[in-house]
């Protein structure tokens, strides 16, 4: 079962996390060939960054997300859409039904799921032979970047039991990859709210907190 690996960091994360490119999910369509029914299983859904961009194209959409406050908010903000449906479940046990999904998408959250437990959820709840869309948000090699994580790597609190695996997802000549230039333009309040929903930064409270905001 998943960990919950960002506890008490939803309302930073729906501030700081940047929304995905528009050109992403209009290759997906063209390149996967979703259909208007088509059945999308958002895994690990946090706020509804990924979410609403499905429903605002009439998909049926099924929202998997462990952290009760993350799915609140994603509630609040989609419950309009006729074709949403939330659960609180983790990735390793949606409790949807066995070929219920026509396309599975997932973002950075795949890092954390349990590899040995997730694919075989995965493909029992995929329909046919089954698609999956994995999608990172990540910078490139610059100043920005090494600077702001030699900062957090001063203040590592991964959760326990937990493993970010970055190994190969899916075996060689499975997949089609894509790369979009995408530049966010931020905030301070965006930056900050940013910083403090990774899930390696202390939470409020933590008696590292007040020398990690001090940096």
């Amino acid at each position: 079962m998943t960990e919950n690996t960002h506890a008490g960091k939803a309302a930073s994360y729906d501030i700081g996390r940047p929304d995905y490119p528009e050109a992403f999910f209009e290759w997906l369509y063209a390149e996967a060939k979703i259909a208007p029914d088509g059945v999308i299983a958002d895994i690990g859904c946090g706020t509804d960054k990924v979410a609403r961009h499905f429903l605002e194209r009439g998909n049926p959409m099924f929202a998997i997300e462990p952290d009760p406050d993350m799915l609140r908010i994603a509630d609040e903000k989609l419950r309009a859409y006729p074709n949403y449906r939330s659960f609180q479940r983790s990735a390793e046990d949606t409790g949807l039904e066995s070929g219920s999904a026509d396309l599975i998408f997932c973002g950075n959250s795949y890092y954390w799921f349990d590899r040995k437990l997730v694919v075989p959820e995965f493909r029992r709840i995929s329909r046919g032979d089954g698609l999956a869309a994995l999608a990172w948000l990540g910078g490139g090699e610059n100043q920005y970047d090494r600077e702001r994580n030699e900062i957090y790597s001063k203040y590592p609190e991964t959760p326990t039991g937990r493993v970010n695996d970055k190994s190969q997802v899916f075996a060689p000549g499975a997949f089609i990859e894509k790369i979009f230039d995408y530049s966010v333009a931020e905030t301070v309040d965006e930056f900050l709210n940013g910083a403090l929903s990774e899930a390696g930064t202390p939470n409020p409270g933590d008696a590292r907190m007040s020398r990690f905001a001090t940096i």
